[in-house]
């Protein structure tokens, strides 16, 4: 890869999905990221800066990278992305599980619905919607008689069939331009067609009306009708 990919359009997403991460990193001011976890920090020891964790993060997911060491592995072997994320060397997978508990659940996803509504600035996002989910491995303990050390997550089916204890990130993005618009998180065990209506209801509320019909009917007609369901 090369950054001669970039786009000089600020007003404009590209078309070529290949680009969509690359020139969402690129033309997106992501300061407001230190703005919301100014708070979790302080001015001992030398943590990472957040900006570059939540693109890695962001990163991570896009890619379907299903673990911080698989993303640690993918930012050594691509010094492109590990730039582009703001790093000189790429942290231990140690590191990105500090920083998801430093910042706490509200706080990502007050991050992530501050990225949507930066990217829903740009012209034509969201006008055609898919969701699809990923599988996350809950690093869990069984004892002899015991519960489980983490209670929340459960045995279900990744995409590939295959059994993961843990949980699933259901995420809908711009199927045209592979940009994230919303998530939620599950058991491993709840299926992607019981969380679809939720996620629709997500992007309602955000106010991103896919300019699509769904078995003959309105976007708002379909919201609707499986939700009486």
């Amino acid at each position: 890869m090369g950054s001669s990919r970039n786009s000089s359009m600020p007003s404009q997403v590209q078309t070529d999905k290949d680009l969509s991460l690359e020139f969402l990193f690129d033309n997106i001011d992501f300061m407001f990221v230190w703005k919301i976890v100014m708070m979790k920090y302080h001015l001992r020891g030398r943590p990472h800066d957040p900006i570059a964790m939540f693109k890695a993060l962001l990163l991570k997911e896009m890619r379907q990278l299903s673990s911080p060491r698989k993303l640690v592995k993918f930012l050594k072997r691509d010094s492109f992305w590990l730039r582009k994320c703001g790093f000189q060397n790429p942290p231990s997978h140690n590191s990105f599980s500090d920083f998801v508990d430093r910042v706490g659940a509200d706080v990502a996803e007050q991050l992530y619905y501050c990225l949507v509504g930066r990217i829903m600035q740009f012209k034509g996002v969201g006008e055609l919607i898919a969701v699809d989910s990923t599988s996350l491995k809950g690093y869990a303990y069984f004892w002899k008689n015991r519960k489980c050390s983490d209670p929340d997550a459960k045995w279900g089916y990744s995409p590939t069939t295959e059994r993961v204890f843990g949980y699933k990130v259901h995420m809908a993005v711009d199927a045209e331009l592979e940009l994230p618009l919303a998530f939620t998180v599950t058991p491993a065990n709840i299926y992607d067609n019981k969380e679809y209506p939720k996620i629709l209801e997500i992007l309602i509320q955000k106010g991103i009306q896919p300019s699509a019909h769904v078995e003959g009917e309105t976007f708002d007609q379909h919201v609707k009708r499986i939700s009486l369901n």
